[in-house]
């Protein structure tokens, strides 16, 4: 109930989940492939903002922003670190 923001701009927050989200995907297309990830990465840094969010992830890095996927990977990517955590706090 102190948070002001949450009141004064409701959907503010949301930019932290879809960062999140695309941080996770940049990290999973990095792991899988990076010589593949790299440079259309930079591509989309030298590229500068002419154009929506949306549009230049889908131009340079072929990432849908609406696609469900993007949500259940996340959680895979997730799980998959926790399970390593695991295996190590084991040891």
């Amino acid at each position: 109930m102190n948070i002001g923001l949450m009141y004064e701009d409701p959907f503010y927050d949301t930019n932290y989940v879809y960062g999140a989200l695309l941080a996770l995907k940049f990290y999973e297309m990095y792991s899988r492939d990076p010589d593949h990830f790299v440079p259309r990465y930079i591509a989309l840094m030298r590229n500068g903002f002419n154009a929506s969010p949306e549009q230049l992830l889908k131009r340079f890095l072929d990432i849908d922003l609406r696609d469900p996927s993007l949500i259940s990977n996340a959680i895979t990517m997730i799980e998959t670190k926790i399970n390593v955590l695991e295996k190590i706090y084991q040891q």
